[in-house]
């Protein structure tokens, strides 16, 4: 049996954007930003906090199929066989919080990973409108 490898690109940061398209989103996020009671450097600091969320998230969506992949499992199937795990390990009395998740059965499905992304980043964009609305209020 042949199989397919998946090779990941890894890109070091080897510094700030310089690039003309890196500058240019920088430019844009900034842009969106005007108007509010944000400082300049608050502005460069919700940048990194949304880049840094994109990348981990990417990372992270990678490194899962990757694992998958190389373990033989469908990505689909990740989550529920990570939930029967779960399920023979965890003691109620030790991990109570745990155990109200799983028998809330959050780990027996696969959820959409474009909700999941969708959620943090709304969670991050919740909290710098608050922050926002703290300055001009």
């Amino acid at each position: 049996m042949l199989r397919r490898r998946t090779w990941l690109l890894h890109v070091p940061i080897t510094g700030p954007p310089v690039t003309p398209q890196q500058l240019g989103w920088m430019e844009d996020g900034l842009r969106c930003l005007d108007g509010t009671a944000l400082a300049e450097s608050e502005k460069m600091s919700t940048l990194l906090l949304i880049t840094g969320y994109v990348r981990n998230e990417a990372t992270l969506t990678a490194q899962l199929a990757e694992g998958s992949r190389a373990a033989g499992v469908a990505p689909s199937e990740v989550m529920p066989a990570y939930g029967r795990m779960m399920a023979r390990l965890i003691d109620p009395a030790r991990f109570p919080a745990l155990h109200r998740v799983l028998t809330a059965g959050v780990l027996t499905q696969d959820d959409d990973p474009d909700d999941e992304f969708t959620f943090g980043l709304d969670r991050i964009l919740d909290g710098i409108e608050a922050l926002i609305r703290r300055r001009t209020g």
